[in-house]
């Protein structure tokens, strides 16, 4: 006997391979999520670190932007194991659980790249300010963070190293400057010596934070594109799953 197919089986039929190369293509695209995931975890540790113990910033700003790349990166987990679920069970629901989660993680991907993108200029300004008050503060044999940026970068001062004759420790010790600013490893050098790092940390400073602030928007908008990719594979998946019911493996 003959099985008569109406138009919308015979449809399916043609989809099939169609729909099983969406349910597969959605496998392969939550195993790159997971790696974006943690790339998100990556850049909040780095942001954290690099920022935060040079204390070029203050720690309000740092920790901000720390804790929301950390819970961005928990919400992309938490999506990650919907989207598995949801194409391993064929579930529409839990598919469209995954979807909003996507939104929520999309807006807040885009919304960190903008304020990062606006306020980079007003962190760049607040370095020098901070700056002048690590040195105003520098007490050598407790306060290291100005030791570690003039390290770092081989800089001394701000602007210049002469910047340290304008401070507190400059001021009682007269025409010297610490050892941070010397190509030697001694405890204080003369201003005037040759040894002297002749560049001001300013520069070096708003670099790295050029660096570290790119680095991040950079991942947040490419994590905002895989998110738009998921999102549009996870309504494909849904309608075919509508569609089909059950998608066959074989």
């Amino acid at each position: 006997s003959h099985v008569i197919m109406t138009e919308k089986d015979e449809k399916k039929h043609e989809e099939a391979p169609a729909a099983k190369w969406t349910r597969w293509s959605f496998y392969m695209y939550n195993f790159f999520y997971y790696v974006f995931a943690i790339l998100l975890f990556y850049s909040g540790l780095r942001f954290l670190y690099s920022l935060q113990s040079l204390r070029i910033l203050e720690f309000s700003h740092v920790y901000f932007v720390f804790v929301f790349l950390f819970v961005i990166g928990c919400l992309t987990l938490i999506a990650g194991v919907h989207a598995c679920c949801g194409a391993f069970w064929q579930n529409r629901t839990v598919l469209y659980v995954f979807i909003g989660i996507m939104w929520l993680i999309l807006a807040c991907e885009l919304g960190l790249a903008i304020w990062l993108f606006y306020n980079l200029p007003l962190m760049k300004a607040s370095v020098l300010v901070q700056m002048h008050t690590l040195m105003q503060e520098y007490v050598i044999s407790h306060d290291h963070s100005v030791d570690n940026i003039q390290y770092t970068f081989e800089c001394c001062g701000v602007l210049y190293h002469t910047d340290w004759l304008n401070t507190t420790w400059g001021q009682a010790n007269l025409g010297s400057v610490p050892g941070s600013c010397c190509s030697s490893l001694n405890t204080t050098c003369d201003v005037t010596s040759t040894a002297v790092a002749q560049q001001g940390c300013e520069d070096p400073l708003k670099k790295e934070l050029d660096f570290i602030c790119t680095f991040v928007m950079a991942v947040l908008l490419i994590c905002a594109f895989v998110q738009c990719v998921g999102i549009s594979l996870s309504y494909a998946l849904t309608r075919l799953i509508r569609d089909y019911g059950v998608i066959e493996e074989s």
